[in-house]
């Protein structure tokens, strides 16, 4: 039977091809090569010599057989014919030969040879072969093939008979990925659409991974069951493929389920044999159907070559990229998404019978680096087989940093222009160019990266009418690929009458005030770029700008730049880091440089953005890199504005784009910070509290709480980062200057998918630094203060001292610490002012009240006296009010008073808005009872008409301000802390605060219309008395106005202007606290009617009188009588008196007359 199967084998392979191609092709003979078989795992050679391809397995037959078949084809045209039907066959195919039944799994073509033409004899390779090295050493390669010696794609002439291309060999490997889809007898649920739903990762997990049981046998033969292995479910049921990698699901579609998932091998096999074995591994439950196993697309990555010229590739450069594949197939080219499309030509050929495409792309782009990719697609068995090749292509800009412009006095002087860059001069062709009214040419030198330009003018040179012209030295570098940039120097020649003020023959000439620029000098064992400014002062050139970068630094700076570009930024950033902090490490020297420090400082903003994987050893580099730039002296940070607060930024971003791995933080220390984290899942409720302790450089230990209820997110990562020597470098903001940092610098980040809960708090404790500071603030730092780089800002935070440590409370996240002052608070002035200041008010304001009471009837005979006393009465009784409900308010806040109901803190904010606007509602009627009494002088109104107006202007609007106030903003009508109205969620504070501002604007024109009129002096009044009395009334009229009207609130617009002088705070303060004394002296103490009311009331014989004549009146008048004593003091409190009746009007002529000679009563 053995010595029967070669021919068989052999036959069967050519009656295959004869009785399936025959109709097609006219073949000219069949040669029979080698076969080989494999039994029970050893290998028997029959005939030639060749080396096995792969194991296929035919069927269930113990032996296998590769057999390479030679066809020859008299037309090299069918040859594409052959391949397509090849490719088209269904394998394996089963055919009965004889006593025995034979699977072909495969037929592959390994090579092709052409004889005759121009090109003569070629013998190719196809896709995923190549000649061995002995065939390469005994024929010539062909043209751009590997040279002798070596494995080569390709041969000019026929080798041996025998010798064929073999399989790559592992130098060169070849990966597959093909992309299959079986179905699940079970309905779709729309989750599976969702990568990160819980369902869509169970499917994922049990499909790819399944419980295995593993038996070992032992010298006693009983076998002994270990643990549950855990292995891939499809893994186990495609291992067994020769070259397998790996199996990955990939998604899920409707249609039943569809499980979509790649299969990675190195060799190109068939994995229909081993559906069976992946089908099986899975649990039932998943209803696997067995029969929908199916191929949609492979992927082969190798034998398709990509190469790129010119291997440096800068802006402006002409690239060309190569692709060959043994695809018979055109290319097709993908680009990064930031490539600007209509600069590419591409072009496709076959050359030695390979696809070749080429690509050029002229007048290259930054933003045109990426990665580039070809791909040959064909079809096999109705799988589209895609030959995939890519690279990355970097794209550097030409920086070319040109000295200053130059001034040379035409006296011999010398002056040396140049050109530098960061790349090596060899890359360039330089050039200097001249243009200008002085040409005068020099000498060019090179170093390794910089063109020199050395000039000598003399007196000669210089015409005297050309003197002080300028003339463009323009410095030009290009590449032999049309990359192309240029700078121009001025040169300024003057002759020698020119006088000099400066003159340095390292720095140059200049007049007083002149600024030059130069490049950094280079110094021993540290090479600097960058330039240095120069500024001419009394005769000697001074530094004014210093721009110098250490070598290593700029290098860093160049290669972040072309990080955050690259695609592959998340890949390449552990590898940067790890240089990153070695470097700085070693250069820590130049981080007294403030160039050198800003470098650095960029770097780590640049790469925080870009998301890592949270690995121990990358967050060590990024953290120990801060670690070291915190290590700079104070005074390099000093200049170095906004530093600290872009490296906070820097930090916070980089802790942001951590990414847990097995839902860990590691937590990293260093001396100036330490990291700490943690992943909290919903299911495990916990709270999230770390410390850190700190040893050196200053004993101090901070801690950070904060209540897993708040979180409302599932899986949350929480990461804190405290610093201890952050203080002494970070600025004060200028509201602050006074409070310096006594602790700790802490910053709690939570991940952007969580959600904080509206009664979200982060508690923190800090451990005073200096125990002798006092007036402990928490705050957090601010980067919205733009124009100062950011601050410390105090909002959205509650402090609580608890001897060396000061609690935080504060409803937000960012980066937190503790400021104190050395002295008393300055702000506490202000809070004592104010309690004293209102306690002295409400005297005033009783004494007021009582005044008026005393004095009503003597004082309000006149009507114009009688109206602007009812205004003064109720402005006083509203504002005593207003001023008992503040204290009420003041004290409840200071004495942490809680309110066990909401309802007390509602009603005590409403009465204080409610009577702060009758204040200013009372003052808004008495400046328009002033405007129309001035204004208007001959025409009169109803007394009757003008208290109902009052009265309703007075106390009816407040309360309908207020009630809609409080209605329209429930619940956060009232602060969180204190009873007074809300700004932060519901602006109701405008409520109180747009009315007032507005009846103040009102008083402030009838200010100016009352002063503007009693500066009209009457005929007659010359003397300089007259002139002396009017200024007087003026000066008189503007203090009563100002307290009365309520102009001292114009200082609380200044109050709220950022950066505001602390004086108009101590103001605003002085003149609103003490309002009520304010009242009593200028609005009733300075009227002489009252004082000589007083007087009268106050002398024994008048007091007597008038008692007797109550008494009577009382005796006789019934009680609610307009004259009977109780219905007078009624009637005295809301503006009435015994003299007038409610209905009464005055004559015309007796009002004209009144309100002539009473024209400024209301200001007596």
């Amino acid at each position: 039977m053995e010595k029967l199967l070669p021919w068989k084998i052999t036959m069967f392979c050519t009656l295959i091809v004869v009785s399936t191609a025959s109709q097609n092709f006219n073949f000219g003979s069949f040669i029979h090569s080698p076969i080989y078989s494999k039994s029970n795992g050893g290998e028997e050679q029959r005939e030639l010599h060749r080396q096995k391809r792969q194991d296929v397995t035919l069927g269930i037959s113990p032996v296998e057989y590769t057999v390479a078949v030679e066809i020859s084809l008299p037309d090299s045209s069918l040859l594409e014919a052959l391949r397509s039907y090849l490719n088209s066959l269904s394998f394996p195919v089963s055919v009965n030969a004889s006593d025995s039944a034979v699977n072909i799994s495969s037929i592959d073509v390994t090579t092709v040879c052409t004889s005759g033409g121009p090109q003569g004899t070629h013998c190719s390779c196809e896709s995923g072969y190549e000649w061995p090295a002995s065939a390469c050493r005994a024929a010539p390669a062909c043209p751009s093939a590997a040279p002798a010696g070596e494995s080569c794609p390709c041969l000019v002439q026929r080798p041996p008979r025998g010798t064929y291309c073999q399989p790559q060999s592992a130098g060169v490997p070849f990966i597959y990925i093909i992309k299959m889809s079986v179905r699940l007898d079970k309905d779709f649920e729309d989750d599976l659409r969702n990568l990160s739903s819980s369902m869509f990762k169970r499917y994922k997990s049990d499909l790819e991974k399944a419980p295995a049981m593993r038996t070992d046998v032992s010298c006693t033969c009983s076998s002994s069951r270990h643990k549950p292995e855990t292995v891939f479910a499809f893994t186990k049921g495609y291992k067994s493929l020769p070259g397998f990698r790996s199996v990955k699901v990939a998604g899920f579609r409707p249609g039943s389920i569809m499980v979509q998932y790649e299969l990675t091998s190195a060799v190109n096999m068939p994995p229909e044999s081993a559906n069976t074995d992946a089908a099986e591994a899975l649990d039932r439950s998943y209803k696997i159907v067995p029969t929908s196993f199916e191929v949609s697309s492979m992927e082969v990555h190798g034998g398709t070559n990509i190469s790129i010229s010119p291997d440096d590739i800068f802006e402006g450069d002409t690239v060309t990229m190569t692709c060959e594949s043994n695809s018979s197939l055109g290319a097709t080219w993908h680009f990064p998404e930031t490539f600007s499309r209509g600069r590419e030509l591409p072009k496709n050929d076959t050359i030695d019978g390979k696809s070749t495409s080429t690509l050029k792309i002229t007048n290259i782009k930054l933003e045109d680096a990426g990665y580039y990719r070809c791909s040959f697609m064909e079809w096999i068995n109705n799988v589209s087989v895609i030959h995939v090749a890519g690279t990355n292509i970097t794209v550097s800009p030409i920086k070319i940093v040109p000295s200053e412009d130059v001034v040379i006095v035409c006296n011999g002087d010398t002056k040396e222009l140049s050109c530098c860059t960061d790349r090596d001069m060899q890359f360039f062709t330089y050039y200097w160019k001249i243009n200008g009214a002085i040409n005068i040419s020099g000498t060019t030198t090179a170093t390794h990266n910089c063109t020199k330009y050395l000039l000598q003018a003399n007196e000669s040179q210089c015409p005297a009418d050309k003197s002080a012209t300028k003339t463009d030295y323009t410095c030009e570098l290009n590449t032999t690929n049309g990359a192309r940039k240029h700078k121009v120097i001025s040169v300024t020649y003057f002759r020698v009458a020119k006088k000099v003020a400066c003159n340095s023959s390292e720095i140059g000439t200049g007049e007083d005030g002149a600024e030059l620029t130069r490049p950094c000098r280079n110094e021993a064992n540290h090479p600097v770029r960058g330039s240095i400014t120069y500024k001419c002062k009394h005769n000697l050139w001074e530094i004014v700008g210093n721009s110098c970068l250490a070598v290593p630094v700029d290098n860093l700076l160049s290669a972040a730049e072309s990080l955050v570009s690259s695609p592959e930024q998340k890949k390449n950033l552990p590898e940067f880091l790890s240089h990153l902090n070695r470097t700085i490490k070693q250069q820590q020297q130049s981080m007294k440089a403030v160039a050198n420090l800003k470098a650095v400082v960029e770097i780590l903003n640049m790469v925080s953005v870009v998301p890592v994987a949270a690995e121990r050893e990358t967050m060590e580099n990024f953290l120990s890199t801060v670690d070291t730039v915190i290590s700079s002296p104070a005074k390099t940070w000093k200049d170095f504005v906004n530093g600290t607060s872009q490296l906070l930024a820097s930090v916070e971003q980089f802790s942001g784009s951590l990414q847990p791995i097995n839902n860990s933080i590691p937590s990293i220390s260093y001396d100036n910070l330490q990291l700490k984290g943690v992943v909290i899942d919903k299911s495990k409720v916990s709270d999230y509290d770390e410390s850190f302790t700190f040893s050196k450089p200053s004993n101090l230990s901070g801690s950070v709480l904060i209540n897993e209820a708040k979180i409302e997110t599932g899986i949350s990562t929480i990461i804190s980062v405290a610093y201890s020597s952050l203080g002494p470098i970070i600025p004060q903001y200028k509201k602050m200057d006074e409070f310096i940092v006594n602790g700790l610098v802490m910053t709690t980040l939570i991940n952007a998918n969580s959600s904080l809960s509206e009664e979200f708090r982060i508690i923190m404790t800090f451990m005073k630094d200096n125990k002798t500071l006092k007036n402990p603030r928490c705050v957090f730092w601010n980067f919205s203060f733009s124009e100062d780089g950011g601050g410390w800002d105090v909002t959205g935070c509650e402090t609580t001292e608890n001897g060396d440590n000061v609690t935080c409370s504060c409803n937000h996240l960012t980066s937190f610490s503790i400021l104190m002052s050395p002295g008393h608070d300055p702000w506490d002035t202000l809070d004592y002012m104010s309690y004293i200041g209102v306690s002295i008010s409400i005297l005033s304001l009783v004494a007021c009240i009582g005044i008026e009471f005393v004095v009503w009837k003597s004082v309000t005979k006149a009507r114009i006296s009688y109206m602007r006393h009812v205004c003064i009465l109720n402005i006083a009784i509203s504002l005593l009010i207003a001023d008992v409900w503040f204290i009420v308010v003041a004290a409840m806040h200071d004495t942490n008073t809680k309110m066990d109901q909401a309802w007390l803190c509602i009603a005590a904010a409403f009465f204080v808005q409610f009577f702060y606007l009758c204040v200013f509602f009372w003052m808004l009627t008495l400046g328009l009872m002033v405007f129309y009494h001035i204004v208007f002088i001959v025409h009169n109104a109803s007394k009757t008409i003008m208290k109902a107006l009052s009265f309703c202007l007075g106390y009816f609007c407040p309360l309908a301000i207020s009630a809609i106030t409080v209605s329209s903003t429930h619940p956060h009508y009232t602060r969180k802390k204190v009873c007074l109205l809300n700004w932060d969620e519901s602006r109701a504070l405008l409520a109180l605060v747009i009315p007032a501002m507005i009846i103040v604007a009102v008083n402030v024109i009838v200010t100016i219309v009352v002063i503007a009129k009693m500066q009209r002096r009457s005929i007659g009044e010359k003397s300089i008395n007259k002139e002396k009395s009017s200024l007087y009334r003026i000066t008189k009229c503007i203090g009563v106005l100002t307290s009365l009207l309520g102009l001292t609130w114009l200082f609380g617009l200044a109050t709220v202007i950022p950066g505001s002088p602390r004086a108009f705070h101590y103001l605003f303060t002085l003149f609103n606290a003490f309002q009520g004394l304010f009242i009593l002296l200028l609005g009733i103490l300075s009227d002489r009617t009252v004082w000589e009311a007083l007087w009268k009331k106050c002398s024994l014989s008048s007091w007597s009188s008038q008692h007797t004549k109550s008494t009577s009146q009382g005796m006789s008048a019934p009680m609610l009588s307009i004259s009977s004593p109780f219905s007078k003091t009624l009637n005295n409190w809301f503006g009435k008196t015994g003299k007038y009746q409610v209905s009464s009007t005055e004559p015309a002529s007796s009002s004209a007359s009144e309100s002539t000679s009473k024209a400024y009563s209301l200001l007596n």
